[in-house]
């Protein structure tokens, strides 16, 4: 599955990213390319950020479903036992 990934997702991307910063750098200079390069670099940051801020809200909505499958008197339990032994 990864191979797969490589071979028809990070390669052809990064064979283009060559070849567009190849025909920049002919037509505009390393200035551009340099443009072009920080740019995809932030975007692939931005991308891997968000993608682990989803990952984090899928598993705490998980567990807050898990929680409302829990009866109420099951949560309420173990607070009323924790006040009484306060008191």
């Amino acid at each position: 599955m990864v191979g797969r990934a490589v071979v028809f997702m990070f390669m052809p991307t990064a064979v283009e990213l060559v070849l567009v910063c190849g025909l920049l750098y002919y037509s505009f200079g390393p200035a551009v390319v340099g443009i072009v390069l920080a740019t995809f670099t932030m975007y692939v940051a931005w991308t891997v950020h968000m993608t682990s801020v989803s990952a984090g809200l899928r598993k705490v909505g998980r567990c807050r479903l898990s929680v409302s499958n829990v009866s109420s008197t099951e949560l309420k339990a173990p607070m009323v036992s924790a006040l009484e032994a306060t008191i």
